[in-house]
């Protein structure tokens, strides 16, 4: 009971940040009585309990209700303090089936709620609008609920895509939440930082390198030489062109003996290679991009498809949007536009407004970008819900690979069983980065699914038995186990409808 006290959210410790955030904010009463009636139905389900004002009206003098209110101690903790509801391997958190409205607040400030393995959810921020700029009020009420994700939920794992400046506040939440197991960002730092500074000493005091993950984009070589073995990196990306000797060693170095970075990108313009560079630029641009991309609507190959260089007009924006509609195999697709170039901005309206119309009959992707010099454009709120809903496909499949008996883990695996996403997510589960392993897995899931088809499809809870045949013929139960799972291979689980 003393450690739920710590943890809730009406204690005197978080009432503090609220109102420290408040001060900086700067809200008005209203705004502070809001985001509370915000934060309450978020926890409640939105249901309104004992400890809700009355709308009816009442007798009593106006003075005299909030003393009752607060009195009222039935279902104030239950209000404020709805407690995580995992359980390892078994249950979701009863945040699981809300994400939509807490996507909905948390999309306010551009944050939204992601699940990345089955039962485990990743916090990220993406690009917003040039001209959007969130009000106070909304930037309050996300930092609230970011607080009591961050402090009361064991299964908001990791946090991805925060700007530098809110990074060094966010590792301090380290303190309250040991299971945010990584935090994971993108820096941009050709030129000196302060903020960039203020984050790797805060991680450094902190004693959080292990469970930050960074993405490092051209780098100052006195950076990488000072806090390059601080984190781990995912990518660090070098451009040595015009570097000096003394920085190009500042920017090597570190590679000989480093054992935190995953992947290293090298960049260097040389003379002698441009004309054949310019040559194969020229050769790719005359092609008939909407061939392209017709050409791959079938392709069963290719899971990940880098668009470039490319003019988008309607006509080639559509064969896009037809190509994620139809292409089953794809798992990633970046688009990247340049808008300095003529016509770059209708370019990028163009191409979104077709992936919002596509996006929800697709299944099968999990990462969709238009990359601008701002950022990822492709944030409208249908893509991120479709994205969402995808990657829980993903995470229901390698549930049901994994021995899950559920229907909806089944269906799942169905759908994406032979998507290269449910292999990757396989090897990043066990560590194990032979994808031959996860292949193995994924036909023995195939197996137990045809198998087991009847059982998954709810006609029978065992085994299959048909009544005898007037005229003595044997049925389907007579047939061999092997005979009858060929026979399911060729059904699907929705040839079966629930009654």
């Amino acid at each position: 009971m003393k450690k739920d006290r710590l943890i809730g959210v009406t204690n005197a410790r978080y009432i503090n940040i609220f109102a420290r955030l408040c001060k900086f904010a700067c809200v008005t009463p209203r705004d502070i009585v809001d985001t509370f009636n915000e934060l309450r139905r978020s926890l409640s389900k939105g249901e309104l309990t004992a400890s809700a004002p009355s709308s009816s009206p009442s007798r009593r003098p106006k003075g005299r209700r909030g003393n009752i209110a607060l009195q009222d101690g039935s279902g104030y903790r239950e209000n404020y303090d709805r407690p995580c509801t995992w359980e390892p391997g078994e249950k979701q958190c009863w945040l699981m089936s809300e994400l939509e409205p807490w996507n909905r607040l948390l999309s306010r400030t551009y944050v939204e709620l992601q699940e990345h393995s089955w039962g485990e959810l990743t916090m990220r921020g993406y690009s917003s609008p040039k001209s959007s700029i969130p009000q106070a009020s909304d930037a309050l009420r996300s930092s609230l609920l970011m607080h009591v994700l961050l402090q009361q939920h064991r299964r908001v794992a990791h946090a991805v895509g925060l700007r530098k400046s809110c990074l060094s506040r966010i590792a301090g939440f380290y303190v309250v939440n040991y299971t945010l197991e990584q935090i994971a960002c993108n820096l941009y730092c050709s030129t000196p930082d302060l903020d960039l500074l203020t984050m790797f000493n805060a991680i450094r005091e902190l004693g959080a390198s292990s469970r930050i993950d960074v993405d490092w984009y051209e780098p100052l070589p006195s950076y990488v030489a000072q806090f390059g073995g601080l984190c781990r990196i995912s990518t660090l990306l070098l451009d040595l062109a015009n570097c000096s000797a003394e920085d190009a060693k500042n920017l090597l170095e570190p590679l000989v003996s480093a054992t935190n970075i995953t992947k290293v990108g090298i960049e260097c313009d040389e003379p002698v290679g441009h004309a054949v560079v310019e040559q194969l630029v020229d050769a790719l641009c005359k092609t008939k991009a909407v061939s392209v991309l017709r050409s791959l609507e079938q392709n069963r190959s290719i899971s990940e498809l880098d668009v470039g260089g490319m003019t988008f007009n309607r006509r080639s924006a559509k064969a896009l949007a037809r190509l994620v509609e139809h292409n089953r195999t794809l798992n990633k697709i970046f688009v990247n536009v340049d808008e300095e170039d003529c016509g770059g901005c209708p370019q990028i309206r163009t191409v979104c407004r077709e992936l919002k119309e596509a996006m929800p009959r697709n299944r099968f992707l999990t990462t969709v970008a238009v990359n601008s010099l701002s950022g990822n454009c492709a944030s409208d709120i249908v893509i991120k819900e479709a994205l969402r809903r995808n990657r829980m496909l993903v995470n229901q499949a390698v549930h049901f690979v994994k021995g899950s008996d559920s229907k909806k883990d089944a269906l799942a695996f169905e759908t994406l069983q032979h998507s290269r996403t449910v292999v990757r997510q396989l090897c990043k589960d066990s560590g194990d980065p032979d994808e031959a392993s996860a292949r193995g897995k994924i036909d023995k899931a195939r197996r137990r699914l045809t198998f087991d088809y009847f059982i998954f499809t709810g006609v029978v809870k065992d085994k299959i038995a048909c009544r005898p045949h007037s005229k003595r013929k044997p049925g389907f139960d007579k047939l061999d186990k092997h005979v009858q799972a060929h026979i399911c291979s060729y059904l699907s689980l929705t040839d079966v409808m629930d009654v």
